[in-house]
This record gives C-alpha cells, sequence and structure tokens, in this order.
C-alpha cells in the first residue's frame, strides 16, 4: 500500500567514486572551478552528479522530487566541494504517500549521442529506516537477502528484486548480455578497484552501521525504483 518513506542511507559506488576522481577514459575526472584538473582540455570545471528521487502515487502521478548531489565542484571554497565518500542520510518524508520512488542520476559529464559518461550507479542502506537519529536503524537493511561475504545478486535468477516488508527494489536481468538494471545487493567491499569490473562495490567498503550487506542502483535503463505497491510489482 502506498505510505509514507522516511528516507534511506546513500552514498558512491567504488566504480562511480574512482571515475569522478581520476577519470576512466570514458567517464572525466571531476574539477573545480577554483584548483585541480577535470576537463579533457586542461580547464577546470564545475562538475556535479545529482541523485533525484521521484515519488509516484498509485495511478503513476508524481507527488514530488527530492535531490541529492553525490559529487558537487561548484563551492567557491576548494575545500568544501566533494565527491561523497561516507554514508548520508537522505529524508524522503517531502514525498508524501507513496506507492514507489524511481531514482534517476544526472551528471555535467555527457556524450551528445550517448548521454551521461559518469557512470550512474549509487549505493543504498535502510530503506525506510528510522534515520541518523536512531544507531539502530531498522528498515530495508539487506542483511536478509543472506548473501555471503564478498558476493552480490543481480537478479540473474531471473526473480525480478528483492523484496523487503512493504518495499520491492526492482530488478530487470538481459540473459543476452549478462546485464542488469535496476536494484542489485552487495557484500562486497573493494574500494580500490576502478572500472566497470567493481560495479557492486560501495566506496565505504560495506553497509550501514558495519553491517555487510547493502544495495546498488544502476539507474542507466529508466531509473531504479522501489515499490511500495504489490499490484505495481
Amino acid at each position: 500500500p502506498a505510505q509514507t518513506v522516511s528516507g534511506f542511507y546513500v552514498t558512491t559506488t567504488t566504480y562511480g567514486y574512482l571515475s569522478m576522481l581520476n577519470g576512466d577514459g570514458y567517464g572525466k575526472a571531476f574539477g573545480s572551478p577554483n584548483g585541480g584538473d577535470g576537463n579533457p582540455d586542461g580547464t577546470n570545471g564545475a562538475d556535479w552528479l545529482l541523485l533525484t528521487a521521484t515519488g509516484k502515487d498509485a495511478a503513476g502521478a508524481a507527488t514530488g522530487t527530492v535531490e541529492f548531489y553525490l559529487a558537487d565542484m561548484r563551492a567557491a571554497d576548494p575545500a568544501d566541494d566533494y565527491i561523497l565518500n561516507t554514508w548520508k542520510w537522505l529524508d524522503l518524508t517531502s514525498l508524501g504517500s507513496v506507492a514507489s520512488v524511481t531514482f534517476s542520476l544526472t551528471s555535467t559529464d555527457n556524450d551528445p549521442v550517448w548521454g551521461m559518461r559518469t557512470p550512474a550507479y549509487f549505493a543504498m542502506d535502510n530503506f525506510n529506516g528510522l534515520g541518523p537519529l536512531d544507531a539502530s536503524a531498522s528498515g530495508a537493511t539487506f542483511e536478509s537477502v543472506g548473501l555471503a561475504s564478498a558476493s552480490y545478486w543481480n537478479g540473474s535468477d531471473g526473480s525480478g528484486g528483492v523484496t523487503m516488508g512493504p518495499a520491492t527494489f526492482l530488478n530487470s536481468y538481459d540473459t543476452d548480455y549478462g546485464s542488469w538494471s535496476g536494484f542489485a545487493v552487495s557484500t562486497t567491499t573493494d574500494t580500490t578497484t576502478a572500472g566497470y569490473g567493481n560495479q557492486y562495490s560501495a566506496i565505504t567498503g560495506g553497509g550501514v552501521n558495519g553491517t555487510a550487506a547493502y544495495a546498488v542502483g544502476f539507474t542507466g535503463f529508466g531509473g531504479s525504483t522501489v515499490s511500495l505497491d504489490p499490484a505495481q510489482t
């Protein structure tokens, strides 16, 4: 049933973090207008990566949006520029009563034909939990998936998603290409290996409060959606 979602913890994946920090041959290194390089021509760039959460009611109409910058290089003081490498709480209560929440990513680094060059990934934990004021935050902690250490679930079983309580984290898996979109669940801890092969790791090396499991959202094909209405799954 539709409900008000408290929020969730969010951070950057290792793949996205290292791409924005150093560049990766496709996505460029993010730069500040006040220092550091970033653009291929050697100039500096006021770069950012923006996560947008859109609430929808049972009819599919938008109830509102919440925005959060996973990286932001626009500050007047270069010391305030950042690429997120810790878990941060994102409050979603302003979306009101929702049947689903869809997540999308936008960036300053884009190809005119192929679209966004920055890896379209983010990591999530404790969806609809109690937030940062409670160290034992509950909600969708992803431990119940039961993954072994240093492993991941990416939907290759054809299940279409992972359900915890009223929330289903939707997944689409392409058997022809062995690729996925939507949400995966991970216990991988690699915070140093760059590139697409490390797409399941959070830059924090684990979940919130020292837990092992967390979700990874890939928004590259229509966004990542959490459904709170069984009729929509």
